[in-house]
């Protein structure tokens, strides 16, 4: 492959976000509970997401994961292929949750602009709820 093709961008810190964003105190899952929900050993999924030299998952640990998490963390995942995830079924999404996730970006784009500039805390929100929509748009089209 030529250089300047997605997979130069690295996976692993991919990886190491997708954790940070997805898993721990306060957020989505618990480790305990993502333990739990894909058979993976707690001790590994950490090896997995920390943010220091990470390790790298294996093949059957991401399908494990992507079947569990939602598909914005997947498509975190996939994202240094250039492709994403769609359904082999369409997803039971409405257009009006697709609608209502909009109309919930459209607010929080405005809300983080109502001073001037958007910082990075709210950049990282916007950026959450973008991928939200975009997975339930995707789960439309098929």
């Amino acid at each position: 492959m030529a250089d300047g093709v997605r997979f130069g961008c690295d996976p692993v810190s991919a990886q190491a976000d997708l954790f940070r964003l997805y898993v721990g105190p306060g957020r989505r899952f618990s480790w305990d509970a993502l333990a739990d929900a894909t058979g993976i050993p707690l001790s590994t999924l950490k090896s997995y997401g920390r943010d220091k030299a990470p390790s790298a998952m294996p093949f059957h640990a991401a399908l494990r994961l992507i079947a569990v998490l939602p598909p914005e963390a997947g498509n975190m995942m996939l994202a240094p292929s250039g492709y994403r995830l769609a359904p082999i079924e369409p997803d039971d999404s409405s257009w009006h949750e697709v609608g209502c996730e909009a109309s919930m970006l459209t607010f929080e784009i405005l809300d983080a602009e109502k001073d001037g500039r958007v910082d990075h805390r709210e950049d990282a929100m916007l950026k959450r709820r973008l991928r939200t929509f975009i997975a339930k748009a995707e789960g439309m089209l098929e």
